[in-house]
């Protein structure tokens, strides 16, 4: 694993961080962690699917 995949890994985790710590509070809409964690999943899928891991 390069420098790359690592800082869109600590990128990802620093987002899911911030959703995780504002869970529930007001904005236009939601915070939703739920939300945030499903997208956060498809991203990685699409860039394991990508090649971008290997």
């Amino acid at each position: 694993m390069g420098i790359p995949q690592i800082i869109i890994i600590v990128l990802l985790c620093l987002s899911l961080g911030m959703s995780l710590a504002k869970h529930g509070e007001e904005r236009t809409d939601k915070y939703n962690f739920l939300t945030s964690l499903v997208a956060t999943g498809i991203e990685v899928a699409i860039l394991i699917w990508g090649g971008f891991f290997s």
